[in-house]
């Protein structure tokens, strides 16, 4: 009667910890499933929120001494882009609207490019200067 009680005691305490462990991991698996739903409606988010970049022109002639303006159709407002000094200089417009090139001598040409910093797009931009 004793062994009888003890194996019911044993298969009693053993369920007992299986429907615990069971439990325990259900809810984890929940929780994950949780993190990795949010994790991509956040990541969809951020997608959608980029808007695509792109110039009105990419191509100017500039005279020397004078200003022309490029205007950005579309971006994410914050840009980079590389500067030739010796050709001409950019600007960005305090509204972040155009790219203002201002030309530093005649008969030349320069490249440079603008990043769409949030997106990473870059656009190649030449310059021509002209007397």
């Amino acid at each position: 009667m004793f062994k009888f009680k003890v194996k019911y005691m044993i298969k009693k305490m053993l369920l007992s910890t299986m429907m615990v462990v069971s439990g325990v991991t259900m809810i984890s698996c929940n929780r994950d499933d949780d993190r990795i739903n949010k994790e991509t409606e956040n990541s969809e988010i951020g997608a959608i929120s980029l808007k695509e970049f792109s110039l009105e022109k990419t191509e100017i002639s500039v005279k020397r001494g004078k200003t022309e303006k490029i205007r950005i159709l579309s971006g994410n407002g914050n840009y980079d882009y590389t500067q030739n000094l010796q050709v001409a200089i950019i600007n960005l417009s305090k509204d972040k609207e155009y790219l203002e090139i201002t030309a530093l001598q005649d008969g030349g040409t320069a490249s440079t490019h603008v990043t769409d910093i949030k997106s990473g797009k870059r656009i190649k931009i030449t310059i021509h200067t002209t007397k």
